[in-house]
């Protein structure tokens, strides 16, 4: 377990793996205690004519919660991620086609890998000012240690040599 001094909250261990579904073009699966966060992405593929655009791909994101069919809440949630998606997925590479995002589970905030300033977000519910400020204070703080086990599971999986013995212990202080 981890400490964030920033916000006084501690944060429980976690871990990330890649490429765990066989059909997906790209997957991830990532863990922080009890939260597990497995995403798959398809594409680009072809992409029915209906909702086909001439200059750029077609981005369809899908959330699926624990259980039973999503509702607004969830095609807001959708509609955020596409957005974010659309901004940082070069589109214009692949005209009339697919590019469909699956998520199991959604991070609140979704933050920038190299400054970890916040590019989208969404909240339910009322607080204070500083709780938020404390949210997104421990989120900057999980970003950290959540894009160093990326970039080592990217290195393990794409390394001529075996990395796994000499696999640093992330998660901790």
């Amino acid at each position: 377990m981890e400490t964030c001094a920033a916000a006084g909250l501690h944060l429980p261990a976690g871990s990330c793996e890649l490429s765990l579904l066989s059909r997906a073009d790209g997957s991830a699966s990532c863990s922080r205690g009890d939260t597990t966060v497995l995403a798959a992405v398809y594409g680009p593929a072809e992409v029915k004519h209906s909702r086909e655009i001439s200059d750029k791909a077609t981005v369809e994101v899908i959330l699926k919660g624990k259980c039973g069919f999503p509702g607004v809440i969830e095609k807001s949630q959708e509609h955020m991620i596409r957005g974010v998606v659309e901004g940082t997925v070069l589109t214009g590479l692949h005209p009339r086609t697919s590019i469909t995002l699956e998520s199991q589970a959604l991070m609140t905030f979704v933050l920038d890998s190299k400054d970890k300033r916040i590019l989208a977000s969404h909240t339910k519910g009322s607080f204070l000012s500083s709780e938020l400020q404390k949210c997104i204070a421990v989120s900057q703080t999980a970003a950290d240690k959540l894009f160093e086990i990326y970039k080592h599971a990217i290195t393990r999986r794409y390394s001529k040599t075996s990395l796994e013995a000499s696999a640093p212990n992330l998660w901790s202080t």
